[in-house]
């Protein structure tokens, strides 16, 4: 989930049912390690805007 208000980024993974069983959270600049079956590094950096 991305807020481009709070400038973070929210990754629920392992679903499991109705429930996911981790969530990582990262601000803007940060990265973000996306799971398998994707398996790559989110570099939210890109997501910033030049003032």
């Amino acid at each position: 989930m991305v807020d481009a208000r709070l400038k973070t980024i929210t990754l629920f993974s392992h679903p499991y049912g109705r429930k996911y069983h981790r969530r990582e959270d990262a601000d803007f600049g940060e990265s973000l390690r996306i799971p398998e079956p994707f398996a790559f590094v989110l570099d939210t950096a890109t997501l910033l805007l030049d003032s």
